[in-house]
């Protein structure tokens, strides 16, 4: 499916995706099963050496959403999302990383997280966790999940201000 330009999206999920592709597919199929359907996604292939480009662009052409896919030379995360900015036409950016497994509701909460709260400097983050049906979480990774840092959703308390660390997702 090609981005419908006749009209614009409440929110739009930029994604960058880096080799991976059947996790690349994983996610962009958990977000068929979102409970929200007016938004779009951005993905941008940052130069995989793999199908991930290939296969995402087959995918746009069905998917039950409007996707764009892009791609540029590897340059990190930061510079593709910086490549896929200029194509999000929304209100609402979700920066979702390749390898989450979106909860259904998952876009409608972030969507009624802005709504709640209109400020332009208000920044909504979500509950990330370790799950892999095929294998064991480690406690190293159940540790960062909920004190080390990364996912430290644990210390966190009601009016706690979280800084900018908390608010990035990864290319793995």
């Amino acid at each position: 499916m090609t981005t419908d330009t006749t009209r614009t999206p409440a929110i739009t999920i930029l994604i960058c995706a880096y080799n991976r592709w059947p996790v690349v597919m994983e996610c962009l199929r958990r977000l068929e099963h979102q409970t929200f359907k007016d938004f779009d996604v951005v993905l941008v292939d940052d130069g995989s050496p793999d199908e991930t480009f290939a296969k995402t662009t087959e995918y746009a052409k069905t998917a039950p959403y409007a996707m764009h896919v892009l791609t540029q030379p590897n340059g990190g995360v930061g510079r593709a999302r910086n490549h896929g900015l200029p194509h999000v036409q929304a209100p609402l950016t979700l920066m979702l990383g390749q390898d989450v497994w979106a909860h259904p509701d998952f876009v409608e909460r972030h969507v009624n997280a802005h709504r709640q709260h209109p400020d332009e400097r208000y920044a909504v983050l979500g509950l990330s966790r370790y799950y892999d049906p095929d294998r064991t979480v480690t406690p190293f990774e159940r540790y960062l999940e909920t004190y080390g840092g990364q996912f430290s959703y644990g210390n966190f308390k009601h009016g706690d201000h979280v800084d900018w660390r908390y608010f990035y997702t990864g290319i793995t």
